[in-house]
């Protein structure tokens, strides 16, 4: 996010809204994968009896109409008449190329983009993304808790997960609270409420829940 064009929280929104999630996982992973419409997954159950995902609700999915309206209103913001060039880099595998030639083909769908794509060896590629090298890459999180704010707290300030450089008061003091809230329902808003922060925001946008088959 200290990279432009996504320096820009439109213009990120934008690249998220144009990625069609079930697409995805229907005809690339194709593994019976959920897509992802908000960072946090499946199989959290609320004070509420509710599973957490539903309660939030789809908070990015595809739409490529506001996609392309955000964009224009950030390239306004920023005096872009016309995108800085945009690298998506991903670490070599077989089933990262396909996702990642997929995005690249959505983007010049809904944008009429070319972004150019960039694999690099695994160890590399993780190092240098910890270093805020790569202007847009991909990344996946597994839980080493079974709560939701362990997904969330990644992208606090000072998170050693947090490969974004996005810094945000306000989504810091939420998950400092919900660390601190002992009353279930209470903590339970608070973390629907980072997760919105999140998407709203968009640093990462996310593509789909891993599964195992």
């Amino acid at each position: 996010t200290s990279m432009e064009p996504f320096t820009n929280s439109k213009i990120r929104r934008a690249f998220g809204l144009a990625v069609n999630q079930e697409e995805i996982v229907e005809f690339i992973t194709k593994n019976g994968e959920k897509p992802a419409h908000g960072f946090v997954t499946y199989g959290f159950i609320g004070p509420d009896g509710k599973e957490f995902r539903d309660s939030v609700g789809k908070l990015v999915e595809y739409n490529p109409d506001e996609a392309k309206a955000l964009l224009e209103e950030g390239m306004k913001e920023e005096g872009y008449t016309e995108l800085p060039k945009i690298t998506l880099t991903y670490s070599t595998s077989e089933s990262h190329q396909n996702i990642a030639v997929a995005l690249q083909g959505t983007f010049k769908k809904v944008f009429d983009i070319d972004v150019e794509l960039q694999n690099v060896e695994g160890g590399v590629f993780l190092s240098e993304q910890k270093e805020f090298k790569y202007q847009m890459s991909r990344s996946s999180f597994l839980h080493d808790y079974a709560d939701p704010v362990n997904a969330l707290e990644s992208f606090m300030t000072d998170s050693p997960m947090n490969r974004t450089t996005w810094s945000n008061a306000d989504y810091d003091k939420l998950i400092k609270d919900i660390k601190n809230e002992t009353d279930e329902e209470k903590r339970w808003e608070l973390l629907k409420k980072a997760d919105e922060l999140l998407m709203t925001e968009m640093p990462v946008f996310p593509i789909y829940f891993y599964n195992q088959s």
